[in-house]
């Protein structure tokens, strides 16, 4: 699949995945439960208008490696390291929207805990849709 690189902007300060994974001194790796993380997907607003193809298309290569039984990369989420509760994905609703569909329970992700943010990039994160 073809890597792209993941950014949020709000108010000019652009943040990309990459630059919060190397900031980050140990990215714990756990199983999360696809029920908790359903409601933390998100779609922007003119899904079914733009890119809707190219979202299938996705959809359907996460499929055919799930199948294959191929390793799949873990999804990327935010998470307050107090109470454990996922904030957002970062970066992976497809592919949690494909374990659901074929039935999964558990999917591998990557913890980035809201706490070792900068304010800055808090305020990126958070306010982002």
């Amino acid at each position: 699949m073809k890597e792209e690189r993941i950014s949020w902007t709000v108010e000019g300060q652009t943040l990309e995945l990459q630059t919060l994974e190397t900031q980050q001194q140990t990215l714990h790796i756990k199983e999360l439960l696809i029920e908790q993380l359903l409601d933390k997907c998100i779609v922007p607003v003119d899904y079914n208008k733009r890119n809707n193809k190219d979202s299938i298309d996705r959809v359907n290569k996460i499929i055919e490696r799930v199948e294959e039984n191929k390793i799949i990369e873990p999804i990327v989420v935010l998470q307050d390291r107090r109470t454990k509760k996922i904030i957002r994905i970062l970066d992976g609703s497809h592919r949690v929207r494909v374990y659901k569909r074929l039935g999964k329970k558990k999917i591998l992700g990557k913890i980035i805990e809201v706490e070792m943010l900068t304010e800055n990039q808090r305020r990126v994160l958070l306010v982002h849709k």
